[in-house]
């Protein structure tokens, strides 16, 4: 008997997804920036842009 080919409700969401598992998202993760539970939206979100903003505030300051 022949294995069919997988359908989609075979595969699971973690499966397909493009922002979990990647080396950014286990950086992050190690990181504390995204939390053990939940993909830690906002707070990834204002993370980026604080970063940013962070070099050329130290910059002004020396």
């Amino acid at each position: 008997m022949a294995k069919a080919d997988p359908t989609s409700a075979d595969v699971s969401a973690i499966d397909l997804s493009l922002v979990q598992g990647d080396l950014g998202f286990h950086l992050q993760r190690r990181l504390r920036l995204i939390p053990d539970i939940g993909m830690g939206t906002v707070r990834r979100a204002l993370q980026l842009p604080l970063s940013a903003v962070l070099g050329k505030v130290v910059k002004a300051l020396v």
